[in-house]
């Protein structure tokens, strides 16, 4: 019975996700490193789907890693989480995954976009998530609450290096920031958390949808950390903080978002990143 659904749901999916976007792509699929504002993001391409209102989707987001493979059609528009061989088939409208950039052959046609943040700020988010959670028991406490130890010196002890170096992990197996910048600028579109309220329209124009501003599964207050550990933190990001700054450079002498809609993203890997402005 469930190799007859598969087959089934594999042709209705591939009979509905046949899109031209409006920059000319195919579909968009989303680089998302975690506690970087991306799950907002998807939240607002779902919410823009399904015509409904902001707080809706959680629901959304919900329903869509519920969904039988993590996938879901809205109104015509199919989505996809976390699930390689749908996001390298490529029958979708929107994608996004945690999976290494280099451990996938996106198809293409392909509008691939990331969004990155400071990296003292994503670790801390990260680490002020697990201790809200703790009192509740969330998934991410169920899944990672034995990082927490003691207390931040514990956390940084315990976090493995693909989750504390995430941005730079996503985008090098050997956490090499040259090879990351290449990757991340390869990008269709790469920008920050702190402008994501900015790049929506941007966006939007390239979806066909208007993606409306929400805030999804924000982290609270900070906890509690000392100088000397913030110091300790900012000497093990190093590579990241770097990978960071030579970005953030970048951005600002290119006066803005920019985005390479004449080269193909799988084309464009490892080779030195052209831009054009918007």
């Amino acid at each position: 019975m469930r190799k007859l659904r598969d087959l089934r749901d594999r042709l209705l999916y591939r009979h509905i996700a046949h899109y031209r976007l409006p920059g000319g792509k195919r579909r968009v699929y989303f680089h998302h490193v975690r506690k970087t504002a991306g799950t907002s993001l998807c939240q607002s391409a779902l919410v823009a789907a399904a015509g409904v209102q902001a707080n809706d989707g959680n629901r959304l987001w919900g329903e869509l890693w519920g969904a039988h493979r993590h996938r879901l059609a809205i109104n015509g528009k199919v989505f996809v989480a976390g699930n390689r061989a749908l996001i390298e088939e490529g029958f979708y409208y929107f994608a996004a995954s945690h999976l290494p950039a280099y451990e996938i052959a996106l198809p293409p046609d392909t509008f691939a976009i990331t969004c990155l943040r400071d990296p003292v700020r994503r670790v801390l988010s990260h680490y002020s998530m697990l201790v809200s959670q703790r009192a509740t028991n969330g998934q991410a406490y169920r899944n990672e609450g034995h990082w927490l130890g003691a207390g931040f010196d514990d956390f940084l002890e315990r976090i493995p290096a693909e989750h504390l170096l995430g941005q730079l992990h996503t985008f090098s197996a050997s956490f090499d920031p040259d090879e990351a910048f290449s990757r991340i600028t390869a990008c269709d579109l790469w920008f920050f958390t702190e402008e994501l309220d900015h790049i929506l329209p941007l966006l939007s124009q390239h979806m066909g949808l208007s993606l409306p501003k929400l805030c999804a599964n924000r982290s609270p207050a900070t906890a509690t950390v000392t100088p000397q550990q913030i110091a300790r933190l900012r000497a093990i990001l190093a590579p990241e903080l770097a990978l960071h700054a030579r970005l953030k450079a970048a951005a600002l002498q290119r006066e803005g978002i920019f985005f390479q809609p004449q080269q193909q993203y799988h084309q464009r890997i490892g080779q030195p990143a052209r831009t054009a402005m918007l």
